[in-house]
């Protein structure tokens, strides 16, 4: 995926933005197609496989929150 973002010359902002877009979407893809073949394949609780990523979806978020709080922080100190 990041060979799709990152890949050819992206000198404009909006084709940048077009391309982390286009990235997001195929990752979102990836994911569902892999829930699919989990819940064919294998035997497991569809209830806590869910939970399991959303938890690690929501951690995953806040701890980006709290990186660029700090690094905002940092950085005003700095000045």
């Amino acid at each position: 995926m990041a060979a799709v973002v990152f890949g050819g010359s992206a000198s404009e902002a909006q084709r940048a933005l077009s391309r982390f877009y286009l990235g997001e979407a195929l990752k979102l893809a990836v994911v569902a197609v892999l829930f699919v073949v989990v819940l064919k394949v294998m035997r497991v609780a569809p209830l806590a496989m869910f939970a399991t990523f959303a938890a690690t979806f929501l951690m995953y978020w806040i701890a980006l929150l709290t990186a660029l709080s700090a690094a905002r922080a940092y950085r005003v100190e700095s000045l």
